[in-house]
């Protein structure tokens, strides 16, 4: 069964998430352990996932937008879940 376009986007919003977090403790290793080129690598690249993960969120809030003026009303989603 294939996941529907806000699903799929709250999942990816999810995963976002995730990963930016173990970036940000990645990072934080490098530069605690001295690896200041490497670290500075890693921020850009955190940078970037930042970014994208704005987009994302933007993207899930359209989304999610459109889904409940389609529905009419309510948010979209069963209360159990999050984006």
């Amino acid at each position: 069964m294939d996941e529907d376009r806000l699903t799929m986007s709250r999942r990816h919003v999810r995963e976002g998430r995730d990963r930016i977090g173990r970036q940000e403790r990645l990072l934080a290793t490098l530069q605690r352990d001295g690896h200041s080129r490497t670290a500075e690598r890693a921020s850009d690249l955190l940078n970037e996932m930042r970014r994208f993960q704005a987009e994302a969120e933007t993207t899930l809030a359209d989304l999610e937008k459109s889904s409940s003026a389609q529905s009419g009303g309510g948010s979209g989603r069963r209360p159990s879940q999050t984006p």
